[in-house]
């Protein structure tokens, strides 16, 4: 397995596996409706959209976004330095409670600090809280975040610290 860059070729992969994320690993947390939103299948459509956001973010040094694979995409973390925003850390179900989370965490971490970040916030999904607190992230408050169109789903607002970044 390697993690690297994520690139605009990566978008199918990563679309696949976001949608397997979102529909297998946060059904305890929310309702079929908030997660068909959330997760669309993977068409084209979709691909294209991810396709066009690492296109976008492979234009500029301050938006970084990094994939796990071997033969697929096993995982993807999306950090904003600029803005000191943690996009996403999604991972493949069957990579679950090894590691590979806290790999891209690290690594999204890692590219913040060294564009200059010294902090990051982010909006966790209610499945997912837990895994931000084992890996530093202190809860702001409890909020809501739009996924698309204007739906919005319950989250926790999460900040981390990193002192003498």
């Amino acid at each position: 397995m390697k993690v690297r860059r994520a690139k605009p070729e990566d978008a199918r992969g990563i679309a696949e596996m976001y949608h397997r994320a979102v529909h297998e690993l946060a059904t305890d947390a929310y309702d079929d409706d908030i997660l068909d939103v959330w997760g669309p299948p993977a068409d084209d459509e979709r691909v294209e959209k991810w396709a066009d956001h690492l296109e976008r973010d492979d234009e500029r040094d301050d938006a970084v976004a990094f994939v796990a694979v071997d033969d697929r995409v096993l995982g993807f973390a999306d950090v904003d330095p600029d803005e000191e925003y943690l996009r996403a850390v999604y991972i493949d179900p069957e990579m679950s409670r090894r590691g590979l989370g806290r790999a891209l965490l690290r690594q999204a971490e890692w590219a913040a600090t060294q564009a200059g970040a010294e902090r990051l916030t982010l909006d966790a999904s209610l499945n997912s809280v837990e895994f931000y607190e084992k890996n530093g992230y202190e809860r702001i408050e409890e909020g809501t975040h739009e996924i698309a169109d204007g739906v919005e789903m319950a989250c926790v607002h999460m900040l981390k610290e990193f002192p003498g970044a």
